[in-house]
């Protein structure tokens, strides 16, 4: 709580705040990972678990592997490992920020 208190006393931490929940709304990088100490003291257990349960959730992963031989071999791992998991009820599949679509430069 301390610590929070004293990143959101700097307006360069507060600019970035700022910026990174208009760049990313509705993905959980417009929350500040430590919060934000005007909450903090109002947080219950269940706000808490609530989140992480929306959140920290296999189906909410992105898997990211690079240099592997046998895809076909780690595919099978990795569905075994989540064929068990249903998608999360507040998951969402892609990011709905309408502006993050191609776009083409107009010369």
């Amino acid at each position: 709580y301390n610590e929070m208190k004293g990143v959101y006393s700097s307006p360069e931490q507060i600019f970035k705040q700022a910026l990174q929940t208009a760049l990313f709304p509705d993905t959980p990088y417009a929350n500040d990972s430590g919060g934000n100490p005007t909450f903090i003291p109002s947080l219950t257990f269940e706000n808490l678990k609530s989140y992480h349960e929306k959140y920290y959730h296999p189906t909410n992963a992105k898997i990211v592997v690079t240099g592997i031989n046998e895809v076909d071999k780690f595919l099978e791992t990795i569905d075994g490992h989540l064929e068990g998991f249903k998608q999360a009820p507040d998951s969402k599949k892609a990011s709905e920020i309408p502006w993050q679509k191609i776009r083409k430069r107009n010369d």
